[in-house]
């Protein structure tokens, strides 16, 4: 197995934070990306659609070649989702009709991101496949990765997996282009629990010439064999990562591939420290590698894995704990018992919910506090008779939640996504998810009683 000293490898981090710190700080054209991205998203966030649609169509337009635009667009995605739903869509479907038989691609992106930032994969791919005829971005692969992010969500993976393809072959000639597309696929394969063919694509990426892509796959194939507990091929991908690292360069223009850069160099640190017999390190890798199980539906796993580490780091010792601890251990708290509510110990995943609530302060972890009172929520949702329960579980959480979120924004309970909220997006949408759910439940409960 290949070994490098701890010192060495934390040198080496030291050296490729440093250089991604200076490098993204001084470079004039991801400045200037990232002014023209704040101002579209703040264009958005005055629920003036018009006037937002204006700026977005500009900024869309200038950017449409960089490997950046992924970002531009997932942010605007996004910023989307924080208005009110009704008249985002009465936005989007008056486009559609304003668009039909116009060449204006950038219209149909538009609809298209609109579409898919309220959840409606079925509209947004029909627009997003109405780029390839339209416009100046025709021929430009990102619409393409688009499609096939909502095509996927609608689980019909041989329509997207030709959409993503075809993105890679539209961009054949710009190695950052392609890099950026290939990490979609695989993470969205990944998001949407085709494990087999995620790793796949790190596999495929592992012969790319571009070196910063060779990294990230090696970055991810570790973590999976970490997953299946096979730690001497784990090594083969660190000791990749640790000879090639030292020889990449990101483009300074381009604010993922810094963030790779820093995430492969993190992945071979810990790597190397767990070897070496470091709990934290070992413990983070265990708790971050739980997303393959996770994927696979294979809980008993999760369970078998993060219990030990439950047991040795209790939360009643939470205030003893370091920074860094206290961020892992918890999370590994979180995701043992969502992984115990998910394979029916629902009376265990309750407890360890209500324990994650009494130890952990919320000023110093609200993010935790909702999680663990919306995932509580969805354990009592499961049992029989607790419904009642489960909707003060889901309500408490959620308004924890929107206690930070932008005042001018809604943040109701049945709002998928809010700024400034301490749950991440896409977990507030499927707590909001399952809390509709449970209402629609009681309801149709309540409606028996009074028939009776």
């Amino acid at each position: 197995m290949h070994k490098l000293s701890q010192w060495v490898v934390c040198g080496l981090l030291c050296v490729v934070l440093q250089h991604m710190a200076v490098g993204e700080a001084e470079d004039p054209v991801l400045k200037s990306f990232e002014t023209d991205q704040t101002a579209v998203q703040t264009a958005i966030k005055t629920g003036d659609l018009a006037q937002a649609l204006v700026a977005t169509s500009s900024v869309v337009f200038n950017w449409k070649s960089h490997p950046g635009f992924m970002d531009l667009v997932k942010s605007l995605i996004t910023t989307f989702g924080f208005l009110p739903a009704d008249p985002v869509k009465a936005q989007y479907q008056f486009m559609r009709t304003q668009l039909e038989g116009k060449f204006f691609g950038t219209g149909w992106l538009e609809a298209g991101m609109m579409a898919h930032a309220v959840d409606d994969y079925v509209t947004a791919a029909s627009c997003y496949s109405q780029i390839r005829f339209n416009g100046s971005l025709a021929t430009i692969p990102y619409p393409r990765v688009l499609l096939g992010k909502a095509l996927l969500a609608q689980g019909r993976i041989h329509e997207a997996t030709q959409a993503y393809e075809s993105a890679i072959q539209s961009a054949s000639n710009d190695q950052a282009g392609t890099f950026r597309i290939r990490y979609e696929y695989a993470l969205d394969l990944l998001t949407y629990d085709r494990v087999i063919e995620s790793v796949d694509r790190f596999f495929v990426s592992r012969q790319s010439p571009y070196l910063l892509e060779r990294l990230w796959a090696n970055e991810e194939l570790l973590l999976y064999m970490w997953a299946l507990g096979d730690k001497d091929s784990a090594g083969v991908f660190a000791g990749e990562l640790a000879r090639k690292l030292p020889d990449a360069r990101p483009r300074g223009d381009i604010a993922f591939e810094g963030r790779r850069m820093k995430t492969a160099a993190d992945m071979q640190s810990r790597y190397v420290r767990a070897m070496a017999g470091e709990d934290l390190a070992t413990l983070s890798l265990d708790e971050e590698s739980m997303v393959y199980p996770f994927r696979r539906g294979e809980y008993e796993v999760i369970i078998s894995r993060l219990e030990p580490w439950v047991v040795r780091y209790p939360l009643r010792e939470y205030a003893r704990w370091s920074q860094e601890l206290k961020h892992v251990a918890t999370w590994t708290h979180q995701n043992l018992h969502a992984a115990e509510c998910l394979a029916g110990r629902h009376d265990q995943a309750i407890a360890g919910f209500e324990e994650i609530l009494a130890w952990v302060p919320v000023e110093e972890r609200p993010d935790m506090h909702v999680n663990a009172w919306c995932w509580r929520g969805y354990a009592l949702m499961l049992m029989q008779g607790r419904w009642l329960d489960a909707k003060q579980s889901f309500e408490f959480g959620l308004s924890q939640d929107a206690q930070f979120a932008n005042p001018e924004l809604p943040s109701g309970f049945l709002q998928p996504r809010i700024d400034g909220g301490r749950a991440p997006c896409e977990l507030r949408a499927a707590y909001v998810a399952n809390y509709k759910c449970l209402l629609e439940t009681i309801r149709r409960m309540q409606e028996r009683r009074m028939d009776r």
